[in-house]
């Protein structure tokens, strides 16, 4: 497998930065009308956690975002509304966001980010023999970061849906240097988290696969 080598830099914390504060009447689209909206569509600096916040009790209704991930794969998740004064995230990782539908009236709310997410996935081969790889961060501008892996099957519909399972690899978790795991273990994918943002975060990654088919 050729080397893999990419930077993970998603936009900073901006709790309004998709959606300006508005209201709502009824059930509705939001206009997205951020600091990183054009033309209706808000696209950040790299896939990444998308946040709604608002001063008054809003966990009666629900937000459907629509959007897609860094490979253009469409994404959509219902995210329950914040309860006073909160910040409620999204589950999945959104590079655009064309759509946020509120299901009834709603007092003023925002939608933005927290410069948190995850890379898009780096998919390995798993048939090489002896599988063997070395996954770096080779420079980051700090935050905390740790390394995540997946046995989900990259190739069916769903994984571009973000409902593959992932899990925490115990070497690399709370990192906040560079930092190289050497992963003898099979799987299919590996990604990037950032857990707390820099503001702005950036994470330098290579990845090096070694080994015969």
């Amino acid at each position: 497998m050729r080397a893999i080598s990419l930077t993970y830099a998603p936009s900073v914390l901006d709790a309004d930065g998709i959606c300006a504060s508005q209201t709502t009447s009824g059930a509705a689209n939001a206009v997205i009308n951020g600091a990183l909206a054009s033309g209706g569509v808000a696209t950040m600096g790299d896939q990444q956690i998308i946040t709604i916040f608002s001063a008054s009790n809003l966990s009666s209704l629900t937000f459907l975002a629509t959007g897609s991930d860094r490979n253009g794969s469409v994404l959509t998740e219902t995210i329950t509304g914040p309860g006073a004064g909160l910040t409620v995230v999204s589950t999945k990782n959104f590079y655009t966001v064309s759509s946020i539908y509120v299901s009834a009236a709603a007092a003023a709310f925002t939608v933005g980010v927290n410069g948190k997410g995850s890379c898009k996935p780096i998919v390995l081969d798993q048939y090489l023999t002896p599988f063997d790889i070395a996954a770096a961060v080779i420079s980051t501008t700090g935050g905390t970061y740790k390394l995540q892996y997946t046995y989900d099957d990259v190739f069916v519909s769903t994984w571009a849906n973000g409902t593959q399972v992932w899990f925490d690899s115990a070497t690399t978790a709370g990192k906040t240097a560079a930092f190289v795991e050497n992963i003898t273990t099979p799987m299919i994918a590996i990604r990037y988290q950032i857990t707390t943002a820099a503001n702005p975060e950036n994470l330098v990654i290579r990845v090096i696969q070694s080994g015969a088919p």
